[in-house]
């Protein structure tokens, strides 16, 4: 039983940076269109032949935080779950909801704001991950890494909260009270799709 709770953490892990990997560009994209709203004269297309490969600078952080922050994700999710329900019961849509809203609470303070922050000024500064951090850290200090904390909570928070909910709820009618661990890969696909939407 404990090894199949490590294997489901640690194949989050590897999920997320497979994930934020193969979406980077488009994140790059996102995060040079914010910064760059209302400077005459710029284009992102021209931002990206003038960087090439440089646009990947930002992701190496993320390759640290996505992991991290699933696992702190799925460990919150596991202990308040455990907290709250009898062993061998199904969880209902309150215990998931909190679950949730506390998981998401938590990966933003310890994991989200603070790579969030750093990714963001080293696709602005257009620096290595050591060098930018460096630089950031000198200028801004180290609180400087938790600006936007609150607004970041309130959207994981939320965020968590209603994937949990209704991916339990999801799970609860497709599924049934069969074990999750007989799942097959398919039926958690889904499911995780319409949470995510």
């Amino acid at each position: 039983k404990h090894l199949q709770v490590l294997v489901a953490r640690i194949a989050g892990m590897f999920a997320g940076a497979l994930e934020i990997t193969t979406r980077w560009p488009m994140e790059w994209a996102k995060v040079q269109m914010q910064l760059n709203k209302g400077v005459p004269g710029w284009s992102l297309l021209g931002d990206v032949r003038r960087v090439g490969f440089g646009l990947y600078r930002g992701l190496p952080p993320m390759l640290v935080g996505v992991p991290l922050q699933g696992g702190v994700r799925f460990t919150t999710l596991d202990s308040v779950k455990a907290a709250l329900i009898e062993p061998g019961t199904q969880p209902g849509p309150v215990t998931n909801l909190v679950a949730g809203l506390l998981a998401g609470t938590l990966e933003a303070t310890l994991v989200v704001t603070p790579v969030e922050t750093v990714k963001t000024r080293l696709v602005d500064a257009n620096k290595g991950m050591l060098r930018g951090i460096y630089d950031f850290v000198q200028a801004e200090g180290l609180s400087g890494i938790y600006r936007g904390l609150f607004a970041t909570v309130c959207k994981s928070a939320s965020n968590q909260a209603l994937r949990f909910l209704i991916f339990g709820e999801y799970k609860r009618v497709v599924w049934g009270n069969r074990p999750s661990s007989e799942m097959p890969p398919t039926v958690a696909l889904g499911g995780g799709m319409v949470a995510g939407a």
